[in-house]
């Protein structure tokens, strides 16, 4: 599928007059690799070492220790990195070019989410205050989006599937196999970003 902005925009304003989500099939395929998402964890595991020795936490999640931490471990297994604009200015540049092309978004906020071995528990029922795209560059996840208490509807995004969620959506995903995803966080109407 290749959509140009107006459909795309058309698209997502249903998504949000709806509370629904929209899925890209295969919208953006140049997916990112294994080494890719290993180099972002390396590069944040240095630059966070980096902070930490000099004390200076700014706005980031603080360790117990207080010790400076962009990495979130989730159910154990699930790695939610924060933060990754400064991975590869280049690439992240570019890739800000292609959501403003193709889905008139400036300057999200963005993380990686990475499991490595996949049989994750499931993710807890839940609505997030901001819209979210998700870019699932490895494996697949799918996202129960809920109606109600009891009915929802699955969407299963593969590698080079792009998924809108906006705020206040009901859902759940299910990661059942290896995947690693870009995330990126903003209002959509208010152009906020999160994740930072």
């Amino acid at each position: 599928m290749s959509l140009d902005t107006p459909q795309i925009k058309e698209l997502i304003k249903k998504a949000r007059d709806n509370n629904d989500v929209v899925l890209f099939k295969n919208q953006l395929p140049n997916v990112l690799k294994w080494e890719n998402f290993i180099d972002i964890l390396n590069y944040k595991y240095h630059s966070l070492n980096q902070q930490n020795s000099k004390q200076e936490p700014g706005n980031r999640l603080l360790e117990n220790n207080n010790r400076i931490t962009d990495i979130l471990i989730y159910n154990n297994l699930d790695m939610h990195v924060f933060d990754i604009l400064g991975y590869n200015k280049k690439w992240y540049d570019e890739f800000l070019k292609i959501l403003n092309n193709s889905f008139n978004i400036d300057f999200p906020g963005s993380k990686v989410l990475i499991n490595f071995i996949g049989n994750e528990a499931e993710y807890g029922i839940h609505s997030d205050d901001h819209d979210v795209l998700l870019w699932n560059c490895i494996g697949s996840v799918s996202w129960n989006i809920y109606s109600s208490d009891s009915e929802y509807k699955t969407y299963v995004i593969n590698a080079g599937d792009v998924l809108f969620a906006p705020k206040g959506v009901i859902h759940q995903a299910v990661v059942t196999e290896p995947r690693a995803s870009v995330v990126f966080g903003f209002d959509y109407e208010k152009s906020k970003t999160y994740y930072k």
